[in-house]
């Protein structure tokens, strides 16, 4: 992608009217939301839908049909968790749609239609990947235009740079990607579909071995919490007074 495009262009011009675009960075572990120009962030979310398992257990008012990000996670005993993206590619568009709406709605309390979108993705995902993802937020959320960009070159503009090397490995991907004076070169770009998720099933697996079952998506969440808050240790034992 080049710098110069008639989109990114619209989206100056959009910033300097005031109404800068709305930047949703995709991942197969976290969604992250805000707005261009801004120094982080304003949402950081899990890429996680989650469904009542029992209807009569979330009966009542204040309960919903679904729950999103982190919502999901603090009642994932009683959900059904789907995480709809896997390698950095979407694998349940109707849930990918529900996040974005969520963070449209409850995190960022903005308009679709009033702003631009800039959304990123993985390398070497497929046309039809972004021919979806531009579907979706033309036709349902109604923005006025939308850029898709490569994770890789977002994070190298970041750091005001046009050229370096990109090594990015997230929960469902790895990838290293060169860039030359804002062009990603292709035949360079090396991608391993092997990733945070992948670590923790494998500690899933050794846990089993050792007659410990985490089977069900809500039982991994578990392992992955054992994964990054391991228990703490020394290099000397401690010795009781």
């Amino acid at each position: 992608m080049e710098l110069t495009s008639p989109v990114l262009h619209a989206m100056s011009h959009a910033a300097a009217a005031g109404t800068p675009a709305v930047i949703f960075d995709n991942g197969s572990g976290q969604c992250k939301a805000g707005l261009s120009g801004e120094l982080a962030p304003r949402s950081v979310i899990s890429t996680v839908v989650g469904y009542p398992k029992f209807r009569f257990v979330m009966f009542g008012a204040g309960h919903r049909e679904w729950y999103v990000g982190e919502e999901a996670q603090s009642k994932r005993g009683i959900l059904s968790l789907n995480y709809p993206m896997e390698n950095g590619l979407v694998t349940s568009w109707d849930n990918m749609e529900k996040i974005w709406r969520y963070l449209y709605e409850h995190e960022l309390r903005l308009k679709p239609s009033e702003r631009p979108a800039l959304l990123t993705e993985t390398p070497l995902n497929p046309l039809s990947h972004r021919e979806k993802m531009a579907e979706l937020m033309f036709e349902s959320f109604r923005v006025p235009a939308l850029f898709v960009t490569l994770q890789a070159l977002a994070v190298l503009y970041a750091s005001a740079r046009t050229t370096g090397l990109v090594l990015d490995s997230g929960d469902g991907v790895t990838i290293a990607v060169p860039v030359y004076k804002g062009k990603y070169l292709l035949q360079g770009i090396t991608r391993v579909d092997f990733a945070g998720r992948d670590v923790t099933k494998y500690l899933a697996r050794l846990l089993l071995e050792t007659g410990h079952s985490f089977m069900s998506a809500t039982e991994r969440e578990i392992v992955r919490d054992i994964k990054e808050n391991p228990c703490p240790g020394g290099l000397a034992p401690c010795h009781a007074p």
